[in-house]
C-alpha cells in the first residue's frame, strides 16, 4: 500500500504540471545557423549581465540609503518621502533581476522594497508592500533548487502579503496570494495544505459577484481540489472508490 500511495502521488503530481518533465529534448539548431545562434545567445548572455549589473547597483544605493543615514531625524513628510525612495530603489534591482531571470536576486529584493514600502504608512504604501511580497513569494518559487529556507521564505512573503490584502479590503488580491500558495504547495506535495487553501479560494470565488473571471477561478480550485482527494484518501489508506 506505501508504494501503491507513492507511485500515486508521483502520477498525480505530474498532472498538476510539475517541472523538468521527463523526455523533455530542446530543438536543435541547423548547422549553417550556428553564426547567428552563437551571435544571439551572446548578445542574450551580455544583455543578462548588465541586466544583473544594474539590478546590483540598485540594490547597493537601497542598502546603502538604508543604512548610511538615521531616518528618525527626518520630519515626517521628509522620512516618508526618504522611505519610499529607497524602497524604489529596492524595486528596481527586483524588476532588473526578474528581466535576467535571477529569481534568487529578485526574490530578497522585493521583500526590501516591501519593508521600507509599509513603513511609508499609507494605505496606498500597504498595497504597494503587499504587491511587493507575491512578487517575492513567485520570485522563491521559480528558484529552480530550493532549499528549505527558500521554501519557507516563499510562503512567509505569500501568506503576508495575503494578511495586507486582506487589511486593505483588496480580497481579489488576497485571494491570488490564496491560488499562488496553493499551486506552491501542490510543488511541495503538501496536499492537506494545498486542498485547504484551494477549497478557501473556491469559496471566495463562488461566493462573489458572478462574474466570468470569478466563476473561471472557482471552477479552477473546485478541479485542483478535487484532483488532491484521491492523494489524500490513498495515503490514509482508503481506496479512492470508498470516498463516498
Amino acid at each position: 500500500m506505501v508504494v501503491q500511495a507513492g507511485l500515486c502521488c508521483r502520477t498525480m503530481a505530474a498532472l498538476f504540471g510539475r517541472r523538468h518533465a521527463a523526455g523533455y529534448e530542446p530543438i536543435g539548431r541547423q548547422e549553417d545557423d550556428d553564426d547567428e545562434y552563437d551571435e544571439a545567445a551572446l548578445f542574450e548572455e551580455d544583455l543578462g549581465q548588465a541586466l544583473e549589473e544594474r539590478g546590483d547597483r540598485f540594490m547597493a544605493r537601497g542598502t546603502g540609503g538604508s543604512n548610511s543615514n538615521d531616518l528618525r531625524k527626518f520630519v515626517p513628510f521628509g522620512r516618508r518621502r526618504r522611505l519610499l525612495a529607497i524602497a524604489r530603489d529596492f524595486r528596481e534591482a527586483a524588476l532588473s533581476y526578474v528581466l535576467a531571470r535571477n529569481w534568487r536576486k529578485a526574490a530578497p529584493a522585493y521583500n526590501n522594497q516591501a519593508v521600507y514600502a509599509l513603513k511609508g504608512g499609507s494605505p496606498l504604501d500597504c498595497l504597494d508592500a503587499a504587491s511587493a511580497l507575491l512578487n517575492s513569494g513567485r520570485c522563491y518559487t521559480k528558484i529552480s533548487h530550493k532549499d528549505e529556507g527558500d521554501v519557507a521564505a516563499a510562503k512567509l512573503a505569500l501568506l503576508k502579503a495575503f494578511a495586507l490584502f486582506v487589511k486593505e479590503g483588496e480580497l481579489p488580491s488576497a485571494y491570488t496570494c490564496c491560488v499562488e500558495l496553493a499551486e506552491f504547495c501542490v510543488e511541495q506535495e503538501e496536499w492537506q495544505n494545498a486542498l485547504y487553501l484551494f477549497d478557501k479560494a473556491k469559496y471566495y470565488y463562488g461566493s462573489s459577484t458572478p462574474t466570468i473571471g470569478n466563476l473561471h477561478y472557482a471552477r479552477y480550485c473546485y478541479v485542483r481540489a478535487l484532483l488532491i482527494k484521491p492523494i489524500l484518501l490513498i495515503q490514509a489508506g482508503t481506496p479512492s472508490g470508498a470516498a463516498n
